[in-house]
C-alpha cells in the first residue's frame, strides 16, 4: 500500500562511530542529499527529555521539501545500544503522521521491559511508545523472547523464513484495523554472517528481511521507519565494514522504493569476501576492494 504522495527523505543520526561511518557512505551513494543530524549520546535517558529532544533535531530540518509534513522519514543509526532513540523518532515523526498507527518492532529481542519512573533504555522503551498519541497497538515481528506482560501481538522468526513470510504477516497486519505502520528495524534479527551487530543475532537473512518489509508494505501504508544495529568491527579493523553497509543500503532502497538488485549483489560478493579473511594483510585489500566496487554506485 505504496502512498505515492510522499517522497522518502534520508536522515542520519550523528551519534557514534557506527553512525558516521553510515553517514559517510550514504552521502557517497545515495541519489538525493541525505540529511545529518548530531545528537549527543545518552544511554539512558527520561522520556520526556528524549521526547523533546527529537522535536527539536527534526525541527533542524529547515527544506520545506523534505519536512516531516511532507514527507517520510527514514532515519538511520548505528549501535543498538541506543534503540530508545526509537521513542524519540515517533515522538517527533510518526504521532505528526497518523492518529491511529501500529507500531512494527523488527528485533531479534523485544525491547518491552517498563519502567514506571520514566527512564528508558535501549531494553525498555517499547511500553512506553504506547503511552504517545497516536500510537494504538504494537507488531513484534522476529522476537525471540515471545510477547510481553501487555500481550502483544508476537511473530516469531522461524515464521518469516521467505516461504512463509506472506502467509503468516500478512494475515497478522490484515487482522490489524490500523491502516499506517511506523516501523523500526534493529538487524541484530540478521544472521550474523549479514552483518556485525553488538548483540546475540537471529537467524534471517537478508532475503528474509526484505521480503518482511514487502509484505508490510503491500498491507499497510509505511509511514516512517528508522533502521539500526550496525558496529564497526574492532577484532580485525575493517573499518568501514563493507557487508553491513551494504546490508543498510539495500534495506533502505527496499523501503524507499529503490532498484536494490545491484546494492543486493555487492552485499552478498563481500558477505562471502569479508568470510575469508585470513590475516590483518587482508583487511587493506578488502578496504579498497569495497572503495573502487562502490566508487560509481548509486542508488
Amino acid at each position: 500500500m505504496i502512498n505515492l504522495e510522499e517522497q522518502w527523505v534520508l536522515v542520519v543520526l550523528d551519534h557514534d562511530l557506527a553512525s558516521r561511518e553510515i553517514s559517510e557512505f550514504f552521502k557517497r551513494v545515495w541519489s538525493e542529499p541525505v540529511i545529518t543530524l548530531k545528537l549527543e549520546e545518552a544511554w539512558m535517558d527520561k522520556k520526556g527529555f528524549i521526547a523533546e529532544e527529537f522535536e527539536s533535531t527534526i525541527k533542524r530540518i529547515k527544506d520545506p521539501k523534505r519536512s516531516v509534513s511532507k514527507n517520510k522519514i527514514l532515519t538511520l543509526y548505528g549501535d543498538g545500544t541506543y534503540h530508545h532513540y526509537t521513542y524519540g523518532l515517533c515522538y517527533a515523526i510518526a504521532k505528526k503522521k497518523s492518529k491511529d498507527y501500529l507500531y512494527a518492532q523488527i528485533d531479534h529481542h523485544t525491547d518491552a521491559r517498563y519502567n514506571e519512573n520514566g527512564v528508558i533504555t535501549c531494553g525498555s522503551f517499547v511500553e512506553n511508545i504506547m503511552e504517545e498519541p497516536g500510537a494504538k497497538d504494537i507488531v513484534m515481528i522476529g522476537t525471540v523472547d515471545g510477547v510481553n506482560h501487555m500481550m502483544r501481538t508476537h511473530v516469531p522468526e522461524k515464521s518469516l523464513m521467505r516461504h512463509n513470510v506472506r502467509t503468516n504477516l500478512a494475515n497478522i497486519l490484515r487482522a490489524k484495523p490500523q491502516k499506517d505502520v511506523y516501523a523500526s528495524l534493529d538487524l541484530d534479527i540478521l544472521d550474523q554472517n549479514e552483518i556485525l551487530t553488538f548483540y546475540n543475532q537471529g537467524s534471517l537473512t537478508l532475503e528474509d528481511l526484505l521480503s518482511v518489509i514487502e509484505v508490510i508494505k503491500e498491507e499497510k501504508n509505511l509511514i516512517s521507519a528508522d533502521m539500526l544495529g550496525y558496529v564497526p568491527n574492532d577484532y580485525n579493523t575493517l573499518h568501514p565494514d563493507p557487508k553491513s553497509l551494504l546490508a543498510y543500503a539495500t534495506l533502505a532502497a527496499n523501503i524507499t522504493n529503490k532498484d536494490y538488485k545491484e546494492v543486493k549483489k555487492l552485499h552478498k560478493h563481500f558477505m562471502k569476501r569479508t568470510a575469508r579473511i585470513m590475516s590483518p594483510n587482508d583487511v587493506p585489500k578488502i578496504r579498497e576492494e569495497f572503495e573502487n566496487a562502490t566508487s560509481g554506485l548509486r542508488i
